[in-house]
């Protein structure tokens, strides 16, 4: 995961989202004479798909930052070896 760790980085997936779906959001309502209604949608969209983004990138780092700690590499040299770990 190289290049999502710096706030920079995160800030552009959370603001594209929006402004991408914002505007296929406007296209459509253009389309369809449906006003505000896609790009409210779309925003909203964006917003939540962001968010999500951050989140599961977030929980896989923190998983990461966890496996390395010696007190995981201790339990897992005990699970290869077979014996019960108590956590």
């Amino acid at each position: 995961m190289v290049g999502d760790t710096d706030a920079f980085t995160q800030a552009i997936t959370f603001a594209v989202g929006p402004v991408l779906f914002g505007v296929l959001g406007r296209l459509a309502d253009a389309q369809f004479g449906t006003a505000p209604l896609f790009v409210l949608v779309g925003i909203l969209a964006g917003f939540g798909g962001g968010a999500a983004t951050l989140y599961y990138r977030y929980q896989a780092r923190m998983r990461e930052h966890e496996d390395n700690k010696p007190w995981r590499k201790l339990a897992h040299a005990a699970a290869d070896a077979g014996k019960t770990v108590i956590r």
